[in-house]
């Protein structure tokens, strides 16, 4: 039979067709490059025919250049550079206000110690020692956790893509919320006489002309009160 004797056919460019003794069936083979771990990435998809073949080894060339596209140089690139495409993702998925806090944490608890280090060169020892670090500087359970998500999100995505081989992340421990060493929340106080009557001043403040800075109608906290901090300043 013409296809069983049928051998590995080189077609233009990288990859190749040939019959699968084994199968039966038509493989294109093709190499995506390189995994995170250093071993080569080559895949295989098989058809019934050798056109259907030609058909997906076109596909997979397409495949691998997107990704070539978005792969990154682990041993080149570094976490500020790798964080700035990851948070541009990011400001597409969330809530300005999810994402403000995010980039915020970012910033001020995850860059100030790895921003300078290699993607690849960041252990799971460096990771765990910011949250011990968080803890030692007495940051608040809520702070400690945005990091540790913050961490977590970035490097499993990085896996995911394919940048990494391993999350540093999976060793990292999180304290406790009752950790004896977290500082506990501050308690929340209700408001003075004083205060409260400086928030009904501030609230009830007119122009010069006699118009209210705020319209009492248009409350953000829907309360029926005639006077509210939350009411919205006329615009």
């Amino acid at each position: 039979m013409a296809e069983t004797a049928a051998k590995a056919r080189r077609e233009r460019g990288d990859g190749s067709v040939r019959f699968n003794q084994k199968s039966k069936k038509w493989e294109a083979r093709y190499s995506y490059g390189t995994q995170a771990d250093g071993r080569p990435d080559r895949r295989s998809r098989m058809a019934n025919t050798e056109a259907e073949a030609k058909r997906l080894l076109k596909e997979m060339r397409r495949e691998a250049d997107k990704l070539r596209e978005t792969t990154v140089d682990a041993k080149s690139v570094t976490m500020e550079e790798y964080y700035e495409k990851w948070l541009k993702g990011k400001s597409l998925q969330l809530k300005p206000t999810s994402y403000d806090r995010l980039e915020c944490t970012v910033n001020n608890q995850v860059l100030p110690y790895i921003g300078m280090v290699q993607l690849q060169n960041v252990k799971t020892d460096n990771l765990q020692d910011i949250i011990y670090d968080l803890i030692d500087q007495e940051y608040s359970y809520s702070i400690i956790k945005k990091t540790y998500d913050a961490l977590n999100e970035c490097f499993r995505d990085a896996m995911v893509r394919g940048d990494i081989y391993r999350s540093p992340m999976m060793g990292v421990k999180l304290p406790e919320k009752t950790n004896e060493k977290i500082r506990a929340p501050k308690e929340m106080l209700p408001f003075t006489a004083a205060e409260t009557q400086m928030v009904i001043n501030e609230a009830t403040r007119k122009h010069s002309g006699g118009r209210s800075v705020y319209r009492r109608a248009g409350c953000l906290c829907s309360c029926s009160a005639p006077a509210c901090v939350w009411a919205k300043p006329w615009r």
